[in-house]
């Protein structure tokens, strides 16, 4: 399970190497850091080769610089490309990672994940599973481990992986599951069609977890309900140290995540990083690797 960190000096981008060096820690793997030195391209003026060269070797000092003393294995790696994301999808290629870790947007709510208009434009087009770090994050200085792992009870096309995925993840991790079900519910909070097919769902889910991590495997159920998807994920007990999976809107292409409306409402009130991954992906690949 292979990291690809795309880092930036700054604040975000310091949060995303948090994130990276936790997942890394967890998952007992290596990160890949990459820079992407972007050149503004200029219809009068040529490209500047020297001024692309400064760029690059200053970007790689601050990269080297963030990296130093992670107790982590970090390859640095520096590119020049005409955007961050045509740069981090060349990276992805490169080198086929099982994770694209990446800051928040730097707009959003304090200890909240948001996105930006370079985690937008990722989420569509990466073939990976997309890990995003909670503004802030950076100051967990407690967190040094995955402490649970929460993945979404999906069961849309193209989301089957899902579940295999954060069970390898919290096997790794040795992190507790816990399964999770968001239901809006009527102002009088009472049970609808809704809920109990959550209820049923949730349980096969469940009885697919513990045949794979075994009956005394910490594996948790939990429905949520609230008067919308927001109020529901707020009410959610969050353990700080963990980190939540969803899969992908019907809408997304294959093997591309993309988050639809629901998603975006969770993610709003969510306060641990997030990993969406990409419809009808190659999860044993990622877990594999």
């Amino acid at each position: 399970m292979a990291i690809l960190l795309a880092f930036t000096d700054t604040k975000a981008g310091r949060d995303a190497l948090k994130l990276g060096v936790t997942m890394a820690r967890s998952l007992h793997t290596t990160i890949d850091a990459v820079t992407v030195a972007v050149r503004h391209p200029s219809v009068t003026v040529p490209p500047d080769a020297n001024y692309d060269k400064l760029v690059m070797k200053q970007s790689g000092k601050w990269l080297k610089k963030a990296v130093a003393g992670i107790p982590v294995d970090v390859r640095t790696h520096v590119r020049l490309a005409k955007s961050p994301t045509a740069g981090l999808l060349a990276a992805i290629e490169e080198f086929s990672p099982s994770f694209l870790v990446i800051a928040g947007g730097r707009h959003g709510a304090t200890g909240k994940v948001s996105l930006g208009s370079v985690g937008q434009t990722l989420l569509s087009s990466s073939p990976v599973p997309v890990a995003l770090a909670p503004r802030g994050y950076r100051k967990r200085t407690n967190v040094r481990d995955i402490t649970e792992v929460t993945v979404g009870a999906d069961k849309r096309p193209g989301n089957a992986d899902l579940l295999k995925l954060a069970i390898a993840m919290a096997k790794e991790a040795a992190a507790p599951l816990r399964l999770l079900s968001l239901v809006a519910v009527d102002k009088r909070g009472k049970d609808t069609d809704l809920v109990k097919e959550a209820r049923s769902h949730i349980d096969a889910v469940y009885s697919t977890a513990v045949a794979e991590l075994g009956n005394k495997y910490p594996i948790e159920r939990s429905i949520v309900k609230g008067s919308s998807v927001e109020k529901a994920t707020s009410s959610v007990k969050w353990d700080l140290g963990g980190i939540a999976l969803l899969g992908s809107s019907s809408l997304a292409s294959p093997k591309h995540a993309f988050m639809g409306n629901v998603a975006n409402h969770i993610l709003r009130e969510l306060p641990v990083p997030l990993v969406v991954v990409p419809k009808d992906g190659d999860i044993d690949v990622i877990i594999s690797e």
